[in-house]
């Protein structure tokens, strides 16, 4: 039998930590976090006002703010009031996600014929058998929802005050669920919302309070996105004709397309690169216009995009947004005739 070493038990918790990491998303989503899109920073010695941390691939969160990095024992260790190097923050991790260890019997009893000069090891097996993550669920349908919600368009006024039009609304498909809660959180919270289908496994949520009757500690969940964070009508990057408006936010989407033009929305500045791999794989069938939002992060993603279509030589031109409007939607509503000329010129 393998001799149960100091340097095995440490490759072996190594591997455990490696599986136990993908469980982040899980636990930020448990926390009502929507992993899609720009959070408020974790670090208790951040007061991030403005959201600036996100969840990356590689199974961290990182703040562009403060530039705070943290991986599921990071988290965790903050809820224990611990180090993450404590012993105690990894079995916590190892207790709520299910990949704990069979104990060995056989382990223990090579440890304890040594002689004392091995240490005993009774939670950690000498032929690793942890459990895998569960695969992951179908994606749920969400077309009968939709179609509920669809029905009671008309019992909130939040796309006219957004400047929408019901032709808008029924075009996209556009609903209205009065006591929404996600559904792949535990929160109990339920708000009114304006449903924004974005596939039929997707959509997107947004609070339809005005902005001074949301609480402050609701403020970052008043978009909410279910479902994969995939583009807002990307099929406008294949259609042929005039140029495809890219846009930050559905809304804005939206307002390009009751403008007579075509739009896609990245739905989060994070998704950025998204775009861009996707433009890779399969170039635009007409050139993009770039019109994201005015504020910083909005010009950086904006920077982002135009740099990555320079290196993939795909066709772009940039616009600029009317003096006091922080998007397209603002456009629609407070700058009259912006995005019809905007649209027109865009068709020549």
């Amino acid at each position: 039998m393998q001799r149960y070493t100091d340097q095995t038990r440490q490759t072996e918790r190594a591997d455990e930590r490696q599986q136990l990491r993908p469980f982040l998303r899980q636990y930020l989503e448990s926390k009502g976090i929507d992993t899609s899109k720009n959070f408020r920073c974790l670090n208790p010695n951040h007061p991030d006002r403005h959201p600036s941390a996100y969840y990356t691939t590689g199974h961290r969160v990182i703040c562009r703010a403060c530039g705070a990095q943290f991986d599921i024992f990071d988290l965790i260790a903050l809820e224990l009031g611990r180090p993450a190097a404590d012993r105690s923050v990894f079995e916590e991790v190892r207790r709520r996600y299910g990949l704990g260890f069979s104990s060995s019997p056989a382990a223990a009893q090579t440890g304890s014929s040594s002689g004392g000069n091995s240490p005993q090891c009774l939670d950690w097996n000498d032929t690793i058998q942890a459990e895998q993550p569960p695969e992951p669920a179908p994606p749920t349908d969400y077309t009968e929802f939709f179609r509920e919600c669809a029905a009671r368009i008309a019992q909130t006024d939040y796309p006219q005050r957004r400047g929408l039009t019901a032709e808008t609304c029924a075009r996209f498909g556009l609903g209205f669920a009065p006591s929404w809660r996600h559904p792949k959180t535990e929160c109990r919270i339920h708000t009114p919302r304006l449903i924004i289908p974005t596939s039929r496994t997707s959509y997107t949520a947004r609070d339809t309070r005005p902005a001074e009757q949301i609480p402050e500690y609701q403020q970052i969940y008043k978009n909410q996105k279910v479902g994969r964070s995939n583009l807002y009508l990307q099929h406008n990057l294949y259609k042929p004709g005039a140029a495809c408006v890219i846009v930050e936010g559905e809304l804005d989407a939206l307002s390009i397309a009751q403008s007579g033009g075509r739009a896609c929305a990245l739905r989060s500045i994070t998704n950025t690169g998204q775009l861009l791999r996707l433009l890779e794989s399969k170039p635009p069938a007409v050139p993009l216009f770039l019109l994201l939002d005015a504020d910083e992060p909005g010009q950086r993603a904006q920077r982002e995009l135009m740099d990555g279509l320079h290196r993939q030589q795909v066709p772009y031109a940039v616009g600029q947004l009317p003096a006091g409007c922080k998007d397209a939607n603002d456009a629609l509503r407070i700058a009259p005739g912006f995005l019809e000329n905007l649209v027109g010129r865009l068709r020549l």
